[in-house]
């Protein structure tokens, strides 16, 4: 009788042990899948906080109040130049981009500004240079150029991957 009792103790230990077991395994599975969830809602958030950066100056298709001017430009510029900067391989870039910037899992941002030779990568006295030629002023006036802006995103990456202006 008495190895009887003893071996019950043993199967309810036993029993016990794998009970503890799994459920230790079912609460690591539950609680990683919940961190994982929180940890892709705050990739997603940081993501769309940089593109907001850019994505503030597009323009709006048939909506004439919406345009960009040389100073929103220059904006663009400089944000692109210091996002580009925080990655090792873009620093130090001399009036080239990389080859591989157009890639579509490429994280490098680029700008183009059509008619002209400003981007990312010009320098200060080109971008003011710039600013000059784009603004009229009269006696009582001063005029900017008007632009459009689109900015594309990667499908790959979800950051932005260019933004093109245009004259209107």
């Amino acid at each position: 009788m008495e190895n009887a009792s003893n071996a019950l103790l043993m199967a309810a230990g036993i029993l016990i042990s794998i009970m503890l077991i799994s459920l230790g395994t079912y609460l690591f599975a539950t609680f990683g899948g919940y961190s994982k969830n929180i940890n892709d809602t705050l990739n997603q958030t940081q993501i769309e906080e940089f593109n907001a950066q850019f994505t503030k100056y597009e323009t709006t298709t048939g909506d004439e109040t919406t345009y960009c001017t040389v100073y929103d430009i220059v904006s663009v510029i400089n944000l692109a130049k210091n996002a580009n900067e925080k990655y090792e391989e873009y620093k130090n870039l001399n009036k080239r981009r990389p080859s591989n910037a157009e890639r579509e899992n490429n994280t490098y941002i680029y700008v183009n500004v059509n008619g002209n030779t400003i981007n990312e990568l010009s320098l200060e006295k080109d971008l003011n240079q710039f600013i000059q030629n784009n603004i009229e002023t009269d006696r009582e006036n001063t005029k900017l150029t008007k632009y459009n802006c689109k900015v594309e995103i990667s499908g790959k990456t979800k950051l932005v991957k260019s933004i093109k202006f245009t004259k209107k």
